[in-house]
């Protein structure tokens, strides 16, 4: 499982593990876009423009603002995710042989719901896209809808999930 960068690291450490014989039972991502479309972010070297980038994406960082030693601690970690994120390089052409589960949040400003439909071109199974209320920070706010359907993911028979072609798209964006 992971949300947004942390998507793409989870897609990488999968395609490691089937490599060396061990097969996962599932990926879960969370508003990450599929990992060779992405956007590029900023880069953050300007603290006072770089503090509006980042509430631009996620809105939840504007309590940090209260806080300005926090800050100084959470913003050279979060320049070096950003500077990651526009380094990355995907493995070319590698498709994993599980299911994906993608859940967005449809007020997403940074990842929408269908930037995230490209991740059905990634694997070989079942790939389930999920639209849920809320933004970027779904992993930070995580609704009841959101936790039904992580759920249900993680209790299904993934061997049976097999055929190709299946992508589909559930739109739960209801308010909670």
């Amino acid at each position: 499982m992971g949300s947004s960068m942390g998507g793409w690291m989870a897609y990488e450490i999968a395609l490691r593990f089937e490599h060396i014989g061990v097969l996962p039972s599932g990926l879960i991502m969370l508003s990450s876009p599929m990992p060779n479309a992405r956007q590029q972010l900023p880069e953050l070297d300007n603290p006072e423009t770089g503090v509006a980038d980042i509430i631009g994406i996620n809105p939840i960082f504007e309590e940090v603002m209260q806080y300005p030693e926090l800050l100084e601690l959470i913003l050279p970690s979060m320049q070096a995710d950003f500077r990651m994120c526009n380094a990355y390089e995907p493995s070319a052409g590698n498709m994993v042989n599980i299911p994906i589960l993608g859940l967005a949040g449809i007020d997403d400003p940074l990842v929408t719901p269908d930037a995230t439909l490209g991740w059905e071109a990634l694997t070989t199974a079942v790939f389930d896209l999920t639209v849920v209320s809320g933004a970027h920070d779904l992993h930070e706010r995580p609704t009841a809808a959101m936790v039904d359907r992580v759920s249900s993911f993680l209790a299904a028979p993934h061997g049976s999930m097999v055929e190709r072609d299946v992508c589909s798209w559930h739109h739960q964006a209801t308010a909670e």
